[in-house]
Order: C-alpha cells, then sequence, then structure tokens
C-alpha cells in the first residue's frame, strides 16, 4: 500500500497508475507496516518497499494483564467465510453530532527544508498543550534507491495554534518518530524505528522508541513490541496494534495494552491484509482474506481480548476503518470511487455514502483521485486522496483533495492549498488530526514543507 516514496517512513502513498487491476502491493489498502526485527539485507529491501506509519491514538484506561502465551482465534479463509456473529445489532444512522464540517481554517505553521521535503505525521495533546511530530528530508524522496538523509522532526504549542520546533540534536538523524500514545501517567510513547546503511549498502531499519514529559526532551526506551508492526489504534479500552511475525506469512497477531507499556497478545488470523479502530466501546477489525478472489471480514472486541467473527460484509478490497464514538465507519476505494459503510457494532455494515472524489483534466487526458488515508477526529473525520496516473507517476506524487465529515456520509472538500499538475508533491496532504475545544487540528504536508492548519466554526 506504498510506494518508495515513503520507504518505511510515510504512510499510505504510491507512485505510478491508479488501476482497479492492480495487484494489492500497489494499491493504498490499510496496512501499514513497520519494520521492527531486521532480517537479511535482501529481505529488508523488499519489505521497505511496503513499509509504512500509522495515524496517532486518541486516550487509553485499564491495563491489561500481561500472559506469557496467548490463546490463538481460528484462522480465517477464503473458502470458509467467518461465521455468523453470536451478539449483533441492525445497523441504523449515527446520531448527527453538533459539529459542523464548515470550518474557518487558518495555516498556523510552514516549516520547509530547502531543496529537501518535510511533513508532519502525527498531533497529540500533552498536558495543557500539544505536541507534533515529523521528518525532514536533506532531498526529494526517490522512487527506488537509498533513502536519502532524514531526520526526525517536533514541534510544540500551547493553543494549537501558534507551534515552535524543538531542537533534537543529531541523536535524532535517521530516525523517524511513529504514533503518539498517551500515557497514564501523563507523558507520551512514540513507537517509531531508526534507519541504518547495513553493509550490503541498503536502508535497513531497527525498533525505536521514545517517551516525553513536555515534548521537548525525549528518552529513548527499549522498543515494546517485536516484529513488523502495522495499525497502532488508542481508543477508550486501551491500545491495540497488528504485528506480523514474518512478512513472508499472512499471520496477523494482535497486542492488546494500556497505554503502550505491557502488551500481550490476544488474537491471530490469516488474512492478506488488516485494518484497525478503537472506539468508544471497544475495537473493530476489517480486512481482506485470501487474493484477488478472497473475501472481506469484519471482526469486534469489546474488550480487545474476545473477538466476534460477524457476517461477510459487502465492502471491497481496499478499504479503512475508524471509529465514530461509539459507531464505526469505512471508506472502501474499488477504483474512482470511495463508498463508505456504517456499523454501530463493527459486525453489520450498511452503506451510507460517498466520498465525491474528482476527475480532473490533465493535458489531453484526464486523472482521478484515489483515496489514501482516513483518520478519525471525533466528531470528525478526515480522508485524504491523491491523483493518479497520469498525474502522479515516474517518481511524482500529486496531493488531491482533502475532505471532511461529521457523520461518514457526506464530505466537504477542504479549502486547503490545490496543486498545480507537473509539481512533484504539490497541494497539501492531512496525515492526522485532533479535536481541541476549540477546534481542529490538522497536520500533514503543504508543496512539499511540513504544515500545520487550525479550523475553528465560523
Amino acid at each position: 500500500m506504498a510506494d518508495y516514496d515513503r520507504p518505511g517512513f510515510e504512510p499510505t502513498e504510491r507512485s505510478g497508475a491508479h488501476d482497479p487491476d492492480a495487484a494489492a502491493g500497489h494499491r493504498d489498502p490499510a496496512v501499514r507496516w513497520l519494520a521492527i526485527g531486521v532480517g537479511t539485507a535482501a529481505a529488508t529491501a523488499a519489505v521497505l518497499l511496503a513499509v509504512l506509519l500509522l495515524r496517532p491514538p486518541d486516550s487509553n484506561i485499564g491495563e491489561p494483564t500481561p500472559s506469557e502465551s496467548a490463546t490463538e482465534a481460528p484462522a480465517a479463509s477464503a473458502s470458509e467465510p467467518p461465521p455468523a456473529a453470536t451478539a449483533t445489532a441492525t445497523p441504523a444512522a449515527p446520531v448527527p453530532t453538533p459539529a459542523s464540517a464548515d470550518l474557518v481554517w487558518t495555516r498556523t505553521g510552514s516549516f520547509p527544508v530547502p531543496g529537501g521535503l518535510s511533513m508532519v505525521d502525527g498531533v497529540a495533546r500533552l498536558g495543557d498543550g500539544y505536541v507534533a511530530v515529523g521528518v525532514e528530508f536533506a532531498q526529494e524522496l526517490p522512487v527506488f534507491g537509498p533513502t536519502p538523509p532524514h531526520k526526525a522532526r517536533a514541534w510544540t504549542s500551547l493553543d494549537g495554534r501558534s507551534w515552535e520546533p524543538v531542537g533534537l540534536g543529531s541523536a535524532f538523524e535517521n530516525v523517524r518518530f511513529g504514533p503518539l500514545l498517551q500515557r497514564a501517567d501523563g507523558s507520551l510513547l512514540s513507537i517509531g524505528q531508526r534507519g541504518y546503511l547495513s553493509d550490503y549498502g541498503i536502508n535497513e531499519f531497527e525498533p525505536a522508541a521514545w517517551s516525553t514529559t513536555d515534548g521537548l526532551t525525549w528518552n529513548e526506551i527499549d522498543p515494546p513490541l517485536d516484529g513488523f508492526v502495522g495499525p497502532i489504534e488508542q481508543g477508550a479500552r486501551g491500545v491495540l496494534a497488528v504485528v506480523k511475525p514474518s512478512m513472508s506469512t499472512g499471520v496477523h497477531e494482535f497486542w492488546l495494552s494500556a497505554d503502550g507499556g505491557t502488551w500481550e497478545q490476544v488474537h491471530s488470523l490469516e488474512a492478506a491484509y488488516v485494518d484497525i479502530g478503537a472506539g468508544d466501546e471497544g475495537f473493530a477489525g476489517v480486512g481482506w482474506i485470501g487474493n484477488e478472489d478472497g473475501s472481506p471480514f469484519a471482526i469486534a472486541s469489546a474488550d480487545g481480548r474476545d473477538w466476534i467473527d460477524g457476517p461477510v460484509p459487502p465492502f471491497g478490497q481496499f478499504l479503512e476503518v475508524a471509529s465514530f464514538g461509539a459507531d464505526w465507519v469505512v471508506v472502501e476505494d474499488p477504483g474512482g470511487t470511495a463508498p463508505t459503510w456504517f456499523s454501530a457494532n463493527g459486525l453489520d455494515w450498511a452503506a451510507h455514502g460517498e466520498v465525491p472524489l474528482r476527475t480532473i483534466a490533465a493535458g489531453e487526458g484526464e486523472c482521478r483521485e484515489y483515496r489514501a488515508q482516513l483518520t478519525s477526529a471525533r466528531p470528525w473525520l478526515v480522508t485524504s486522496s491523491e491523483l493518479a496516473y497520469p498525474c502522479s507517476e515516474s517518481g511524482f506524487m500529486i496531493h488531491g483533495t482533502q475532505y471532511l465529515s461529521i457523520d461518514g456520509a457526506a464530505w466537504s472538500p477542504m479549502p486547503l492549498a490545490e496543486a498545480t499538475l507537473g509539481e512533484n508533491r504539490g497541494g497539501s496532504r492531512v496525515n492526522d488530526a485532533l479535536a481541541t475545544d476549540g477546534g481542529l487540528i490538522i497536520v500533514g504536508e503543504e508543496n512539499g514543507a511540513a504544515a500545520i492548519w487550525f479550523g475553528e466554526a465560523p
């Protein structure tokens, strides 16, 4: 679901044509893998093309009891669909929230790198203020080849509207922060990675993690997870992470923690890919079993330990799930359209709407937007888009429209800077969002520079 545009680092990007018949490895499905536990140089080089980082989370509660050996759930298969859920609820339209999708946006920060590229990956609340993290590169990212020199970045704010860069020092060269998890002691935890040049001259990555109490000083700690770490989501009932012990198999392990400290394995399944969400009343998972002739699945859990298999859902292969309070939204991307689906329990799904992706004239032809990433920041949902071939090709990545919704059904274009066709990394992209008392903070990239915006009701 990624190209080498973010080799091991940036979420949900790719280059080349957006072809509905393309192989899964060239699409943007909702698995984002972080290289933890490096193997041989050759294996690592292959993994780099698929490694991705995740969105930061929400909140936490209650510490699970560690377990020496977790019981694995039976693996699902394409020929035998998941059994019907033992406890289900009829899907219903979500209760409208008082929030509005018509926000007034102000770009509150822009942090370019001369001759290079920078972006903000995540944002979280810390005490009475806010912290954002990202990365800068000394030059443009190649489609293939070595990763250019890069460095982790961080910013702090007291009000979400005025941001100050943090001087991290030389210890954060070839480092990228991962998702920001809120800890019970008031600190933030970031599970990320460190890059290094192997004896074979190949960029490899090793696990790394940091904690901070003020966003200014980051202390490196032992990485709490081992394997290839994919989606990590934090909700009212803890933190859930998807880990693949090996990229050569389809086994996905679910690991649960109260706040990113102590972890226990709670579930296991075999699938082509998996995405997860964490909400007010538990967790949901969606994915795809088998290859193109396989089938989708949906599972849910109230506590993260006991998982229920739902009926075979109606959506397709390329999708992401996000919490909407106690409810759930899936945004699909079958190619050219982005239908949305709603569930009150994560198991039973009903058609819900569609993201209004555009078709754009490009010389003598045209290119379409394709959905790239879904972010939940209750009561808002944000989905980003990129432009497909021929607008994004030959290593060029051109950002499309960023869409905002308060119900997952109706989506409004966000008035951010638009791309100029032919300009690499032109336009704006939202990588993460965080609701505040006064509005919505979004972070990402504008014309190749790290950017932060603040939206508030008119």
